[in-house]
């Protein structure tokens, strides 16, 4: 079954991007549709799919929108491929062309591969009795059910994906889990949080300790001018990601 592809709209509503042609914006589109699980695909084939133009392939390369890994038969590589899709590391499939990929771009970041969690219990099955073995499952399921703790805590306080995509971009998953505990330990005490996204930004960035019930009161004016900080922090965060981009 093919994986559904999506798209980030800190690319799409991005100056560098709309300035370009409609057939450019088009191809980038096309080549993020039909690229494999690591980002890279063989733009030839679009091309002749979408009836495109080298003119637009090169515009992209330039813009360093896609990096070209192999000008004979028309690789190319989607640069900001995991702020677009992030693959599930047991659903993954490698790409073919993962040789080629590093040695263009060793510093690549990538996902790697893992098992299928829903296919060990076979291995079980089937007499293999490791302590490493089990002790991979056991990790396994411990990602799992952090990253669905997180997904539902992210619906729960109303937090887009794609936020979610620059929060995992920037930090791992068991910071954004424990600033996610700190956060309902704030919102059990009473405090008014006025923008969540931005006050748990600035305390997975700073690495809070996780806090307890207890505490003391503080005022209503502290807490905004806490809220400001985190607001004028996220912004500046989030700006220096963007640039990154551009």
């Amino acid at each position: 079954m093919k994986t559904r592809r999506m798209v980030s709209k800190l690319i799409y509503d991005s100056e560098r991007f709309l300035k370009m042609s409609v057939s450019a914006r088009d191809l980038y589109t096309y080549l993020i549709l039909h690229a494999d699980d690591d980002g890279v695909v063989e733009a030839g084939t679009v091309l002749r799919l979408t009836k495109g133009a080298d003119d637009d392939l090169n515009l992209l390369i330039y813009k360093n929108f896609i990096t070209m890994l192999d000008p004979e038969n028309k690789v190319v590589y989607v640069n900001d491929w995991l702020l677009h899709n992030t693959i599930r590391a047991d659903r993954k499939t490698n790409s073919v062309y993962k040789d080629l990929l590093l040695k263009i771009l060793p510093d690549v970041k990538m996902v790697e591969k893992k098992p299928r969690t829903d296919r060990i219990p076979k291995l079980e099955q089937h007499n293999v009795d490791s302590p490493e073995l089990e002790n991979e499952i056991i990790i396994k399921n411990q990602e799992e059910n952090i990253l669905n703790k997180i997904l539902n805590l992210f619906k729960k306080y109303s937090i887009d994906e794609n936020t979610l995509r620059i929060f995992q971009k920037k930090f791992d998953d068991d910071l954004i889990f424990k600033q996610l505990k700190n956060l309902e330990i704030e919102i059990k005490r009473g405090i008014k949080i006025e923008n969540i996204s931005a006050w748990l930004f600035v305390a997975c960035d700073r690495n809070y300790p996780l806090k307890t019930q207890e505490y003391k009161n503080l005022s209503n004016e502290k807490h905004e001018e806490n809220n400001n900080k985190s607001q004028k922090q996220l912004e500046k965060q989030l700006k220096l990601l963007e640039n990154e981009i551009d």
